[in-house]
């Protein structure tokens, strides 16, 4: 396991900067991204993840309302 997220799961932290992510748009200045704790994922591949799953669900409901 990553240093910095050790360290940071002792201080209570929710995020620490971490390894890079695969997506070069979600690394810092230094190379490093934004991660979660608990899990080690990158918190805009989450967010992103997060958006695209709403936006479907979204379109689903809309959906089903129309056939009613």
């Amino acid at each position: 396991m990553d240093q910095a997220r050790i360290a940071a799961a002792t201080k209570g932290a929710k995020t620490y900067r971490g390894n890079a992510c695969k997506n070069p748009d979600h690394r810092g200045g230094d190379g490093k991204s934004e991660r979660y704790v608990t899990n080690g994922c990158c918190v805009s591949c989450s967010r992103e993840k997060a958006l695209a799953y709403s936006r479907r669900m979204r379109n689903v409901l809309r959906a089903l309302a129309v056939e009613d």
